[in-house]
This record gives C-alpha cells, structure tokens and sequence, in this order.
C-alpha cells in the first residue's frame, strides 16, 4: 500500500506525523507572521488568523499560547487605536451610525487589553453628533448657527463645574 493510500484512509481528525511536521515548520510560522503584520498596524484581519492559528494548533497538538498572547497583545492596542482613528473621521464626517460601530469595537478590544478610553469616546462623540446635527439641519435648510453658539456654551460651562 502507498503512503498517499494510507493518508487518504487515515480516519477523520487523525494528524500523521509528516503533516504535524509540515504545519509547525513551515504553515505556522507563515501563519503567525501575517497574523502579527496585521496585528501590528491594527488591522482587525489578524483576529482570524490568530482563530485560525489557534484551531489548527489544537488539532495537530502543538502549544502556541505564547505566541499567540504576544500577537493579541499587540493586535488589540493597535486595533484600539485604529478603530478611534476611523470613529474620529466617521465623527468629523456626521456619520454616527459608523461612528458608533467603530466606537463599540474599540470598546470591545480596549476591555480585553485593560484600556481606559471612555475620555477619548466622550470627545468623539461630541464632535459627530454636533456635526450630525449640523449636517441634517443644513439638508432642511435650517440655520442653527446660533442654536450651536448656545449649546457650546453650555457644554463650556460644565467643563468649568466639573473640573
């Protein structure tokens, strides 16, 4: 019988030697490079390489937990920061529907990293939804120019209370 025969009829979930070797030695490492090029510019492809990575470790009996931690570790602060990147542009833009999507997932990736960002979503949040506002008003053609001089002033004022 040949190998490629004994391969094929090898039962369902059992890893021979020669395909654990080949994963470790030469899939994984390509793996967990792409996985950690994406981590690193906070690019959210990196999660389902590290999903991946993690499935395919478990399978085929190999202890990459360190590995993987780093690769999160870094993933999830530069995510943090990209995805306040896009809410600041999608706030500055009106555009609160994606701004808040990318707040939500900034949120979820500052948790799992203990990252306080609850200051900088405060900030953003203003500027989109004053901007929102202004935009919609200006699609009706309504002037609030002196609405938002008003509210500005009351937003300044307690600033001044609370600090």
């Amino acid at each position: 019988m040949t190998l490629e025969k004994k391969i094929a009829e090898k039962p369902e979930g059992f890893v021979t030697k020669i395909e654990k070797t080949v994963y470790k030695m030469v899939i994984l490492p390509s793996l967990l490079a792409i996985a950690r090029k994406y981590a690193e510019i906070g690019d959210i492809r990196w999660i389902g390489y590290v999903e991946l990575i993690e499935e395919d470790a478990k399978k085929y009996g190999i202890n990459i937990s360190s590995k993987v931690s780093k690769i999160k570790e870094i993933g999830y602060k530069k995510t943090v920061l990209s995805e306040l990147r896009l809410a600041r542009k999608y706030a500055k833009l009106g555009d609160v529907l994606e701004m808040e999507i990318s707040i939500e997932r900034a949120q979820e990736y500052a948790k799992k990293c203990g990252i306080d960002i609850s200051d900088q979503i405060g900030e953003i949040r203003k500027v989109g939804y004053r901007r929102a506002i202004q935009k919609y008003a200006e699609k009706c053609g309504i002037d609030i120019s002196n609405l938002m001089e008003e509210i500005k002033k009351i937003c300044r004022k307690r600033e001044v209370q609370k600090n």
